[in-house]
C-alpha cells in the first residue's frame, strides 16, 4: 500500500489488479472501490500457503517447514487471467528476479532518507511514461523541505531549538516475532557522526532523525544505552523493553514519536 499515492498521482491507480495480501491493508477509498469490484484482486491464497508466481501461472504452495518441499498445490486461474505484465515488490519479495517472472524489484525501504525514498517514485513512473511529472513532484518536496530547514536555521540558530526527540516502536504480534521481533519497546538506533554503532547494527531509525534534525531537534536515537543498540529487525534480536525500562530512558524527552506499532 506504500506505493498507492503514487499511482494515484499518476491516475495509474487502475494499473493495479493484484494486490498480494488477504486484506487491503490501506485508508484509500479508490483501491477499497477496486478490491470491492473485483477489479483488484486480493492474494487468495489460504493460510499457510505461499502465493508464487513462475513465469506461467500462479499457485499457491505449502511448504514442509523442514526441508521446504511442497507439501500441497494449488492452482489459480482467476490469477492467470489478469495477464499480469509486472510484478512490484520489495527486497524480500517470494518471486525470483528474472524476465520471465517480471518482477520489478523496489528497495525503498533500504533508504535512509525519505527524500531518497522518494526517489523511487521517479522509478516506478518509468513504467507509465510519467517520469516529468513525478519529478516535478519530487523536486518541489524537496525545495520545500530544504526552505523549512534554513528558516528553521535562521530562526534558531546553530543551536536548533533544543528540544529532545525519541522515536520509538511498540511490537506485540504474533506475526512480527515469526520475523525476531519481540514482546515491549524497541528504540532504532540513528547515526551519530556518521556511524550506527556497529557494521551489524540496521539504523532503523534514520529517515526518521533525519526529519527531526532537520527540524532543529535532537533526536535521542543517536545516544541509546547499549542495552538498546542490539538490532531489532533481524531474527534473535533485542528482547523488546518494559514499559519501566523506556521511562526511565524516555523521562528527559520533549516528544515522543511512535513510528510504528503492531498490536
Amino acid at each position: 500500500s506504500t506505493y498507492f499515492p503514487v499511482f494515484q498521482f499518476m491516475g495509474e491507480l487502475p494499473a493495479i489488479r493484484l494486490y498480494t495480501t488477504a486484506v487491503m491493508y490501506a485508508d484509500n477509498g479508490c483501491m477499497h472501490k477496486q478490491a470491492a469490484d473485483q477489479h483488484t484482486l486480493l492474494n487468495p491464497a489460504a493460510s499457510g500457503f505461499s502465493l508464487t508466481w513462475d513465469g506461467a501461472a500462479y499457485t499457491s504452495k505449502k511448504y514442509n517447514a523442514t526441508d521446504k518441499t511442497v507439501l500441497e498445490s494449488k492452482p489459480h486461474t482467476a490469477l492467470d487471467a489478469l495477464n499480469i505484465e509486472a510484478h512490484f515488490d520489495g527486497p524480500f519479495a517470494n518471486i525470483k528476479a528474472t524476465p520471465a517472472n517480471k518482477l520489478v524489484l523496489i528497495s525503498d525501504t533500504s533508504e535512509e532518507s525519505f527524500y531518497a525514498i522518494g526517489e523511487w517514485s521517479e522509478f516506478i513512473s518509468t513504467f507509465f511514461n510519467q517520469e516529468v511529472r513525478v519529478k516535478e513532484l519530487a523536486d518541489l518536496s524537496l525545495k520545500r523541505s530544504t526552505a523549512e530547514t534554513a528558516g528553521i536555521k535562521k530562526k534558531f540558530g546553530a543551536a536548533g531549538i533544543q528540544k529532545k526527540v525519541l522515536i520509538v516502536d511498540h511490537f506485540t504480534d504474533a506475526l512480527l516475532k515469526s520475523y525476531g521481533y519481540t514482546d515491549g519497546w524497541q528504540l532504532p538506533p540513528c547515526k551519530k557522526d556518521g556511524v550506527c554503532g556497529s557494521a551489524t547494527t540496521k539504523c532503523g531509525a534514520e529517515r526518521w532523525c533525519e526529519i527531526v534534525k532537520s527540524a532543529g531537534a535532537e533526536p535521542m536515537n543517536m545516544n541509546l544505552p547499549a542495552n538498546w543498540t542490539a538490532d531489532p529487525y533481524t531474527p534473535g534480536g533485542k528482547v523488546g523493553g518494559t514499559h519501566a525500562q523506556l521511562i526511565a530512558f524516555a523521562k528527559d524527552a520533549d516528544a515522543i514519536i511512535i513510528k510504528s506499532a503492531a498490536e
